[in-house]
């Protein structure tokens, strides 16, 4: 799990840093690393009961997933609004 956590606190201070930097190449870097972390949370919760745990492990090793899955969600909206901010600023200058 501690793997998955770095991976996600990754994401979510690239995308701030992409934010305050309106950094477009760091922000998709971010949303494809988010991407990544969500689509191996999903795989890891749907083989959750191939491993015979008990249910109360179960739970509480979903619930931690759930919970980093939607922390790499949120990074990946930063770096979206960042993506938009870039586009603006394009557009202004």
């Amino acid at each position: 799990m501690g793997k998955v956590s770095d991976l996600t606190s990754s994401v979510l201070e690239d995308a701030l840093k992409s934010l305050t930097k309106v950094d477009g190449t760091v922000a998709n870097a971010s949303i494809k690393s988010a991407q990544r972390i969500e689509k191996d949370a999903e795989s890891v919760m749907d083989k959750l009961f191939d491993f015979r745990l008990n249910q109360k492990t179960v739970v509480a090793v979903r619930l931690a997933l759930e919970s980093l899955k939607r922390i790499s969600e949120y990074g990946e909206d930063v770096a979206e609004m960042t993506i938009n901010l870039t586009a603006r600023r394009r557009e202004l200058y």
